[in-house]
Order: structure tokens, then sequence, then C-alpha cells
């Protein structure tokens, strides 16, 4: 056979190829951005309603925690917290509350805990006693009865978990599908043989380390 014909069958074949994902894409792709367009709605929606979390925010049982951390990070004990209190302070809250969630919740960077003791610090004075300490951990767990519950906790964590249990794994097994479908026999083998885990796993990794370069422009 003739290089040029070698050539040609190759250009064939991968434009036949090409011309599957084009297809696979046309037919999927559509129903696939509805769908994420459809979930991205609802959440908007839902986010502009009153937060539920309000009577938790208010509950015992989140005044209890916040006057255990309150009372481990009030080092010197005179009733009061500096920033550096502060940040252990609610470093000792997301470590109760990881323990308890079902997905890891970042704790704030020290620039955020210096912003909070600001906001909080209803005399100025520099130091945050119990029931401003109380005040700030309300509102990491679910702010109040008319807040967005995008700045509530609970809208955090199902965010997390609707990453990790829906979307993830959907990018995962569309990224999957379509080099089954764009690769030759071999390709595909190879393609079938990893595990939709390592996908997912790849898919996660690759949406944090996008994440992360956006923050730091």
């Amino acid at each position: 056979m003739a290089l040029s014909e070698l050539a040609d069958g190759r250009s064939n074949a991968t434009a036949a190829r090409g011309g599957t994902l084009r297809r696979w894409l046309c037919s999927n792709g559509s129903q696939l951005i509805a769908s994420s367009s459809t979930l991205v709605a609802d959440l908007e929606t839902f986010a502009q309603r009153p937060s539920p979390m309000g009577k938790l925010s208010k509950s015992e049982l989140v005044r209890k925690l916040a006057l255990k951390s309150f009372k481990e990070c009030d080092l010197d004990k005179d009733g009061q917290i500096d920033v550096k209190e502060l940040h252990v302070g609610l470093l000792l809250v997301y470590d109760k509350l990881n323990k308890t969630l079902p997905v890891y919740l970042q704790p704030p960077e020290h620039g955020t805990v210096q912003a909070l003791l600001r906001k909080y610090d209803g005399d100025a004075s520099g130091h945050l006693n119990f029931e401003e300490f109380h005040d700030c951990v309300r509102m990491l767990v679910g702010t109040n009865d008319t807040a967005k519950l995008t700045d509530s906790l609970p809208f955090r964590i199902v965010s997390r978990m609707l990453l990790k249990m829906v979307l993830f794994p959907v990018a995962a097994w569309a990224i999957k599908t379509a080099l089954e479908e764009v690769g030759g026999e071999g390709t595909k083998e190879v393609v079938r043989k990893v595990p939709n885990a390592v996908l997912v796993f790849a898919v996660e990794g690759a949406y944090k380390a996008g994440k992360l370069a956006l923050q730091e422009r």
C-alpha cells in the first residue's frame, strides 16, 4: 500500500471518529447543559429564600458549641478573646463540625478571622466577649432568619455534596464516553480499564486546581 493511501485511510478514520464525537455531543451535550442549567436555576431560586437555619442558629445546641469552644480558646480566662484566640476558637468550632458532617469544611484563614473580629467587636475593644463570639458562630452555622442560604453552612454542605455525588461523576462519565468514541480499539480498551473512581478523583483535582488559580488572580 502506498504511503499516500495509508495517510488517506488514517485521515478518514480520524474524521469518522471526529464525526462520531460531534454526533454524541449534539445528541447528549444539550441534555447535559439543560440539566446543569436547571440545577443552577433551582439553586439560585432556593438561595433567595429565607434561611431555615435561623432557628438552629438560635438553638441551645449551637450555644453549647460556642460556649465550649470559647472556654477552650480563652487561654487567660479573662472572659474575652483577642484575634489569635478567636482563630483558635473558630478552628475548634470547625473541628467539631467536621467530625460530624459528611463533608470537610475549610476553616477561615487569618485574614478572614481578623475581619470577623472587626465585624462582631461591638464595643471596639479589640476583643470579643462570649456573646459576641456566639453571634459569630451563629453566623457560621446558619446566619439568621432573613439571610440568603448561600451564606449559610447548610447551603455550603449541600453544594459540596452535589459536586461530589453528582457533578464530578457526571463529568467523569462524559469524559470517559467521549474518549471511547474518539479513540481507536486500543484506546477504547485502555479507557474501559480505567476505574470510574480514578476519573472522578481527577475531575475533582482539576476543579480544585482551577478554583485555586482563580482565587490567586
